[in-house]
Formats: structure tokens, C-alpha cells, sequence
């Protein structure tokens, strides 16, 4: 969006990685950039409504760091873990120059860990085995699925114990975008992506679109879904029975098996 006022004629907002409860709250980043700037000028993780009108309340500026660990300037991945609980991951992210000069510029972001981010008192804790995470989902209460950058295998963490388990390896091929429901999980798997260091950055992994799997959790039985394109951006409905994906630019329903 661009703020139409005199004061802010070359600034444009954005809103991004929504994510919303079942009672109605979303959560989600605000940033506020100009036109001039390297980089944003506002960085914000925000809870609002999804009442037109409702109130919105600032949870966290950007950039943050948490002890030990490194600087975060960007979230992604936003789940609802527990009324209370949020769960993100923290990224770093940076301009890169694909060519030059002139500078064809491109925001590369490294994903640096797995953040559990409490309501009601602001704290904030990496969860320790996430490093460079690729995405994350809640299975069941206190339970996240979530894959790791270059990595072949969906993990499984009982935030309540620790214990980590691989609940699905997809040999050779990178996998990402975990989404669960009930019994059913779905991810990407293959395709076209590739995991790389960016020295200004880190660590990132590029995703051009990759095939659909699901895998029954309780069998693990894995159904490939429609091999004629490279899909990404996967949302599954909380019945597990229906996904929406994206490719080449366009968004599709898909009914799954």
C-alpha cells in the first residue's frame, strides 16, 4: 500500500505472514519503507483483529536479538501454538546484487532458528536444533513439524520434552512448506530449489516450486498429488482435506485423496 498523504509521498507499507486464530486475532509483520532507503524504516510484529476496525498492539519491534544468538531483522513462518504462544521463525535478511553496476537488487532471507514468542509477557525463546530453518507447523498442542534448509526430512518436536523425532525422510530430495492437519501432513518435496550461502547474508535456500506429497501420519502412507507443475506457497484447510497452492503466479483448490 501506498499512504496517500502529502507527508509520506514516497513511502509504501506492507503487511505480511498472517496468521489467524481461531478466535478471531491475527497475527502479522508491518514494515513501512521509503523509496531511498536501503532497507525498512519500520519493522514491526503486530496483533490485530480480524474485526474490521479492531484495535491493533505492537508484540515486537525489528530488529531483535535474543542471547547468544545472532541479529533477527525479518519473521516468517507465523503459527498459533496456544492461545498465548506464537511461533515464527527469525530471520536475517539483506539487499543482494544479482549484477552491477547498475545494482539488479534482490532481499535474500536467511531463516536463523525457530522463535516461541509468549503474549502475555514478551518473552522470547529460540527453540535449539532449528537453525537455519525452512518452514514450521503446529500437529497438536505443544507439537511442531518443521524442516531445515538443504534438509531431506520433516522433524518432529515435543516443545514440552525436547524430544525430537524424523517422522518422514524424503531421500534425495529437499523438502518444505510442512502444513498438518489431524492425521495428514503435506509438504513440498524436489523440484526446483537450491541451498546456498550469500556472504552478506548467510545461509538461504531459494524455491522455485517442488511437488505436493501428503503422508498419513498415522500409516505413513505418502500420496504424491499432481505431477504436471512445480508448486509453492501450500495452505491446508483444517479438515486436511483441501489445499490451496500456488503456480506461476496463480492460485489453485486442490482435493486431496
Amino acid at each position: 500500500l501506498c499512504p496517500d498523504s502529502p507527508l509520506t509521498p514516497d513511502t509504501s507499507d506492507r503487511y505480511v505472514a498472517p496468521a489467524a486464530a481461531p478466535d478471531g486475532r491475527i497475527a502479522f509483520v508491518y514494515t513501512r519503507r521509503r523509496a531511498e532507503a536501503a532497507g525498512f524504516s519500520s519493522y514491526q510484529l503486530v496483533l490485530g483483529s480480524l474485526r474490521f476496525g479492531g484495535a491493533t498492539r505492537l508484540l515486537a519491534e525489528l530488529p531483535f536479538t535474543l542471547d547468544g544468538e545472532p541479529t533477527y531483522n525479518g519473521i516468517s513462518h507465523l503459527r498459533w501454538l496456544s492461545p498465548d504462544t506464537i511461533i515464527y521463525r527469525g530471520d536475517f535478511e539483506g539487499r543482494v546484487c544479482l549484477s552491477g553496476p547498475p545494482c539488479a537488487a534482490y532481499e535474500a532471507r536467511s531463516g536463523r532458528g525457530l522463535v516461541l514468542h509468549r503474549l502475555s509477557t514478551g518473552e522470547r525463546q529460540l527453540i535449539p536444533g532449528t537453525r537455519y530453518a525452512s518452514s514450521v507447523t503446529v500437529s497438536e498442542p505443544g507439537v511442531i513439524l518443521y524442516t531445515l534448509g538443504g534438509d531431506t526430512r520433516v522433524f518432529r518436536r515435543n516443545l514440552a520434552t525436547g524430544v525430537v523425532t524424523v517422522v518422514y525422510d524424503a531421500g534425495s530430495d529437499i523438502v518444505r512448506e510442512v502444513e498438518a492437519a489431524g492425521n495428514r501432513l503435506v509438504l513440498l518435496a524436489g523440484g526446483s530449489v537450491s541451498f546456498y550461502e550469500i556472504e552478506s547474508v548467510g545461509l538461504i535456500q531459494v524455491d522455485r516450486g517442488g511437488q505436493i506429497r501428503v503422508l498419513d501420519l498415522a500409516t505413513g502412507e505418502v500420496t504424491v498429488v499432481d505431477l504436471s507443475a512445480p508448486w509453492r506457497q501450500l495452505a491446508l484447510s483444517p479438515d486436511g482435506r483441501r489445499l490451496v497452492a500456488e503456480s506461476s503466479g496463480d492460485l489453485f483448490l486442490l482435493e486431496l485423496p
